[in-house]
């Protein structure tokens, strides 16, 4: 923490991030994390889906005043964190410690590691966020490829590993995703774009559209023969 402190103080940042350790209840690390606040500027990830910043909170340390009028919304059970962080910081001064100073413990029975029945409802207000805050720093126009890899990559694709992984009711909660989603965009002329840049990503897509509980269970079958996943 106090190289993190020192960093915000030297640069007159806003923000400062740091490395995170994902571990497990034995110790054993399985992923580590680089926060990296120059990609995100350069690629103009706003929407944070790129996951060149990290959407959890506690891997960064804030100057107060960055908190100014913002609070988490308490109507999200899941993911109120990712709801409020990308227009929090914003067009704010971000800086990095290359090191690892947050252990992000893994529970099986963690939130994040769940689907509950708000799960989809939880997204739906996210992406909704998302997309009318590119409309109100105008670049809803402008960024309409950006805006169409968020809304399948960051929700739909998400939304369906997620689901497949931990939803108890996955019929019901596939069937709310597919009437919730805006087919302006999740069509098949831009999953099929997909395809050819990222095909694991468009075939997701494809056979989510298809038939979600094929879908699930490719899905399934890919996690159990694969390593561990975060």
């Amino acid at each position: 923490m106090q190289s993190m402190y020192e960093k915000l103080q030297a640069e007159d940042a806003d923000i400062c991030t740091c490395n995170v350790r994902y571990v497990l209840s034995n110790d054993k690390v399985v992923k580590v994390f680089k926060n990296d606040p120059l990609a995100y500027k350069k690629n103009n990830d706003y929407l944070m889906a790129k996951w060149l910043i990290s959407n959890f909170m506690w891997d960064k340390l804030f100057k107060k005043e960055v908190f100014d009028g913002n609070r988490f919304d308490t109507r999200l059970r899941t993911n109120e964190d990712v709801y409020l962080l990308f227009a929090m910081i914003y067009g704010k001064k971000i800086v990095s410690v290359d090191e690892v100073l947050y252990n992000y413990l893994q529970r099986p029975q963690a939130t994040s590691k769940g689907a509950p029945p708000s799960f989809v409802g939880d997204r739906v207000m996210i992406i909704n966020k998302q997309l009318d805050f590119s409309r109100k720093i105008g670049r809803y126009e402008i960024d309409q490829s950006y805006l169409t890899e968020v809304y399948l990559k960051h929700f739909v694709l998400n939304s369906v590993i997620t689901l497949s992984r931990y939803s108890e009711n996955f019929n019901s909660d596939a069937n709310n995703i597919l009437l919730c989603a805006n087919n302006d965009i999740f069509n098949v002329k831009n999953i099929l774009s997909f395809v050819f840049s990222d095909a694991k990503t468009g075939l997701v897509l494809l056979l989510f559209k298809w038939s979600p509980p094929v879908c699930r269970l490719v899905i399934r079958l890919r996690l159990r023969f694969s390593k561990y996943t975060v």
